[in-house]
């Protein structure tokens, strides 16, 4: 059987609720106020909102993991060489986003707008269009107009230039975050840059800079190690083939010269050069063996970083809708002001 304070606190619920339905009826008119602010501000920032254009670039790494057993992978080993792949997606993605990958893309002179720039003064063009460029925060009214209002590049040399460049491209770096990014789907093993501007052509430039950058640099950091490694063993074979060189012609001067020697001390010489000759070439055939295990690594190791979709123009462009931004302006005002009314009805009854 309910025990009797169950029946009060149902009783107090329903008091509760109906006397704040009450109150919202009566106050309508504050959360249809605020929507009719909120509702004209979202209206027409949708109606004046530029559209942004997104550009999409999908790819995959072709790098197989190798595991090379036996004789082939010790030989490796022996020569400094790694069997294995040291593929990783999260190490790839961090590249691509780094400032290294991201100086070489803006430093880039694409055409746009019928004239020649680098990508990265389109940037600062952009941003500064859309007011984020070279302002104070809305709080910092009080400071000084930043030094970068008005800054564009002269020229690509970043790291030696002056210190207002340096600042220039870590400040846009940072920007450039929030509009470019990339994926990867761990399912397909596909990467996806996105870059979305409010220009065409700086989204699509940019993209293609930020992918081909990111492949060769990977590619060649990847290759490094194997091809210093094969550069070294050609360097050493080029040396012990000149060497034998002079070393046979040597000897072809000494078989002249006893030619007709009959003393076995006289020949002494000759064997001693003859018994170099042979080492240098047991020598050798080690040399162009390991090249050759070097060049196999090489070749193996290296990655290829392949384009799977290219951005195509016209690119997808979006820009809020106007009677979602009505939606969600009621849903706001609905919310904010009737938490309002009812905070102020219970706040002055409790007072």
């Amino acid at each position: 059987m309910p025990h009797q304070s169950d029946y009060i606190q149902l009783r107090d619920i329903k008091r509760f609720v109906q006397e704040s339905l009450r109150v919202l009826r009566a106050q309508w008119y504050v959360p249809f106020g605020i929507f009719l602010i909120l509702g004209a501000y979202k209206v027409y920032r949708a109606w004046t909102y530029a559209p942004e254009y997104e550009a999409r670039l999908s790819f995959i790494i072709a790098e197989e993991p190798i595991g090379l057993e036996g004789s082939l992978g010790g030989v490796l080993s022996s020569i400094g060489l790694s069997s294995e792949s040291s593929y990783n997606h999260e190490r790839f993605i961090q590249l691509a986003k780094s400032r290294k990958i991201f100086q070489s893309a803006v430093m880039d002179t694409v055409r746009m707008d019928g004239h020649d720039q680098l990508l990265a003064n389109a940037l600062i063009d952009e941003f500064e269009q859309y007011g984020r460029w070279g302002k104070n925060r809305w709080y910092e009214f009080f400071k000084d107009p930043p030094a970068l209002r008005g800054f564009r590049f002269r020229d690509t040399q970043i790291t030696h230039g002056p210190p207002l460049a340096r600042l220039a491209l870590k400040t846009l770096h940072q920007m450039t975050s929030q509009i470019a990014d990339i994926r990867y789907d761990p399912d397909a093993a596909i990467f996806t840059y996105i870059v979305r501007t409010h220009h065409e052509d700086l989204s699509y430039h940019l993209v293609r800079a930020l992918f081909d950058k990111i492949a060769d640099y990977y590619v060649e950091k990847t290759r490094e190690k194997h091809f210093q490694t094969y550069e070294v063993l050609e360097a050493k074979e080029d040396s012990l083939r000149g060497l034998l060189r002079e070393k046979e012609a040597m000897r072809a001067r000494l078989r002249d010269q006893l030619r007709y020697a009959s003393s076995e001390s006289a020949l002494v010489p000759l064997e001693k050069l003859s018994r170099e000759i042979n080492l240098l070439y047991i020598m050798l055939g080690e040399v162009v063996k390991n090249k050759e295990l070097a060049d196999f690594a090489l070749r193996s190791k290296t990655p290829i970083v392949q384009a799977i979709d290219f951005p195509m123009k016209p690119l997808p462009s979006y820009a809020p809708l106007w009677w979602m931004e009505l939606i969600r302006s009621a849903v706001v005002a609905l919310l904010a002001g009737g938490l309002y009314v009812l905070f102020r009805h219970w706040w002055r009854r409790v007072g």
